[in-house]
């Protein structure tokens, strides 16, 4: 199989491209806006083309002869979509229609887009796939919109709602953030009262979930571990674990944060056969 991941020199993608170069043909496309091509490693079975997704003709000219899609490419910072959000719609909106449209005139079987669990609002409880789209961010919002073309294409799609993906590699996220201070001694910074819950999901549950998603009928799924955590308790976890004595300091909430983001993954552990297989307590000591 000929697949090509866009954003593939990334968090996600690198980790995804060691395991599928391992059994196909990979071609990454990245702009490595997010990331450092110095730092991306040599594997067999991978291409490299240097290119955005906001350039429709090189984009169109790359993914010819492929079979399958898996579109990571996007802006994900949700503090930079509030302050700049044309930018993060540019990319994750028309970008995202590029890659559709590149779909179409090259006949690609299959797309797998990752979403985001930043497209819900606020619940009180686990939240599937039909919890209304109320997303405090445009960020979110972008993703919203990314979706809704996704479906107006005539592509076989899975549509992959990621949830707070963490794992060796990461640069930004509350958890790799978390380790960098602790590393650097420098406190660790909670903003609102640390009571948010999150739900944290390791790295190699969702490459397994992508890889699953490949064979899948078109879907929506929530990619998630099921399980909540505090971000006191996350903090107070990855201080125990250092053996340091970090100080946690407490810094005003953002309002684009989401207070209570846990999935239900009932319809993914039933349609794609997923499974989160490595819970927090042991993703955090293999980082």
């Amino acid at each position: 199989m000929r697949i090509f991941v866009t954003g593939g020199a990334g968090f996600i993608g690198t980790h995804l491209c060691k395991k599928l170069t391992a059994l196909h043909k990979v071609t990454v496309y990245d702009n490595f806006s997010n990331s450092n091509k110095e730092n991306f490693p040599v594997m067999k079975n991978l291409t490299l083309i240097v290119g955005d997704i906001l350039d429709n003709s090189h984009l169109l000219d790359s993914m010819k002869n492929h079979d399958v899609v898996i579109h990571l490419a996007a802006k994900t910072d949700v503090v930079d979509s509030v302050n700049d959000p044309d930018n993060t719609f540019q990319t994750n909106v028309q970008g995202t229609q590029n890659v559709l449209n590149s779909c179409q005139f090259h006949n690609i079987s299959k797309i797998i887009v990752t979403s985001s669990a930043a497209i819900y609002q606020n619940s009180d409880k686990p939240i599937d796939e039909t919890n209304n789209l109320e997303p405090l961010s445009p960020y979110g919002q972008s993703k919203v919109n990314m979706e809704k073309i996704t479906l107006q294409s005539k592509i076989n799609y899975s549509i992959l709602r990621l949830f707070n993906v963490y794992g060796n590699g990461q640069t930004n996220g509350v958890i790799a953030n978390f380790k960098k201070n602790i590393s650097k001694n420098n406190p660790l910074i909670i903003f609102g009262d640390g009571n948010a819950i999150r739900d944290f999901i390791y790295i190699d549950d969702v490459i397994d979930a992508i890889i699953l998603s490949m064979e899948s009928k078109s879907g929506i799924y929530n990619i998630a571990s099921g399980v909540g955590t505090s971000i006191n308790d996350l903090a107070k976890l990855l201080v125990a674990l250092s053996k340091k004595n970090s100080e946690i300091i407490y810094e005003s909430a953002r309002k684009e944060e989401i207070i209570f983001s846990v999935a239900n993954i009932t319809k993914s552990q039933k349609e794609l056969k997923f499974h989160s297989k490595i819970p927090l307590n042991v993703g955090l000591k293999i980082l």
